[in-house]
């Protein structure tokens, strides 16, 4: 089951707890369909990209506006775990990445997999800093 299976009040109880819990956390609802689903701190449509012409942070709900942030997830390697047979993707596919999302007026989450031992391998480090500084000299030109 998914969030879309429980009413809105279910998930509004569920937003309140955790956030009388952890008053700080993001509380995310993963939407690959681009609804909006409510509540939440972060739209978050998956791997899909905002509409064209960018993502607008102004959510309205029960006439109340607020700012909601649009989050777009991709992955280091080109699954989404862990596999000690596959090396980070080429740097070029994920600055593609960067540079799409970001049209979209979006932010950039990737995620990489912890190993067995519950650290990151060190290729994936090294990708994510290649991907840092490849961000930096955009950022400059």
């Amino acid at each position: 089951m998914g969030v879309e299976d429980y009413p809105e009040a279910r998930v509004q109880q569920t937003y309140d707890t955790v956030k009388s819990l952890q008053p700080n956390c993001l509380v995310v609802m993963h939407d690959p369909g681009q609804s909006g689903r409510w509540p939440t701190d972060v739209f978050q449509p998956g791997r899909n990209l905002p509409a064209a012409g960018g993502h607008d942070p102004r959510m309205t709900r029960h006439g109340k506006t607020y700012y909601i942030p649009a989050d777009v997830i991709d992955t280091v390697v080109e699954k989404w775990f862990w596999n000690p047979d596959v090396g980070p993707r080429p740097l070029a596919d994920l600055l593609n990445g960067y540079r799409e999302v970001t049209a979209h007026e979006a932010n950039f989450t990737l995620n990489a997999g912890v190993n067995m031992q519950g650290r990151l391998p060190a290729d994936q480090v090294n990708r994510l800093l290649e991907l840092a500084e490849a961000i930096k000299q955009l950022d400059n030109e």
